[in-house]
């Protein structure tokens, strides 16, 4: 699996921990290269569907995305 289908896939894994709907991720590459790899409108996304700040939302996943990426930090190294 390419790490961005692997990437999508650990991310839905950190949504369902906040909803049970079924939400499609995207990831994009970002245009300003010192942004990341890969950026998401999955906050955005929950926003809407929970009725709640996609702010908050970030913040709450914040955590386990942190978790995430220096997880695949420690992959390239």
């Amino acid at each position: 699996m390419d790490v961005k289908k692997q990437l999508s896939a650990d991310l839905n894994e950190i949504v369902k921990k906040i909803t049970d709907d079924n939400v499609k991720i995207e990831l994009t590459k970002p245009t300003i290269e010192s942004h990341g790899d890969y950026s998401s409108n999955v906050s955005l996304i929950l926003a809407k569907e929970l009725e709640e700040n996609p702010m908050e939302i970030a913040e709450k996943l914040a955590p386990s995305v942190q978790r995430l990426a220096s997880s695949y930090e420690k992959t390239k190294r």
